[in-house]
């Protein structure tokens, strides 16, 4: 499974143009999409220029303001359910435990240990013979709070 991503909608108000811009759950673009009539030149200048392609996510979410006037703009949460952690995880066993290590935790901390699946799947690639924990241990021992990227 692909991690999961917080995707933007903006339609603009006055042509059949609609972007759409995805973000990991650290606000970093991972996709854009272009759907309706193709862009203009003038379109093309203003989206491209260094201060308005939305880079991150902190940009969409100025754009609400600026662009109110010629944009309505939908965000799309992920879904940060159990079965969405458990196939990110992908170490299938001791199912029930991780499910009721993930129930205790709050929204913040699954939107963490999501992201943190990256960085400890990353750091045990790096570091062969290592072996992964189970999903629960994770959870319990909020393996996520590691600082896996400099390991």
């Amino acid at each position: 499974m692909n991690e999961p991503l917080t995707s933007y909608t903006c339609r603009s108000r006055n042509t059949n143009v609609i972007w759409i811009f995805r973000f990991n759950l650290e606000g970093q673009i991972k996709s854009f999409e272009i759907h309706g009539d193709a862009l203009t030149s003038k379109q093309v200048n203003w989206l491209f220029s260094e201060n308005n392609f939305p880079v991150s996510e902190d940009v969409v979410l100025s754009w609400k303001y600026v662009l109110k006037k010629n944009f309505e703009i939908f965000k799309e949460e992920f879904d940060i359910t159990f079965l969405n952690f458990y196939a990110l995880y992908d170490y299938k066993v001791g199912k029930q435990e991780a499910e009721k290590a993930w129930n205790k935790l709050s929204k913040k901390d699954k939107i963490s240990a999501i992201i943190g699946v990256k960085h400890y799947n990353n750091y045990l690639k790096r570091n062969n013979g290592i072996a992964k924990t189970y999903p629960s241990t994770y959870l319990n021992k909020r393996r996520w709070e590691s600082d896996y990227r400099s390991l």
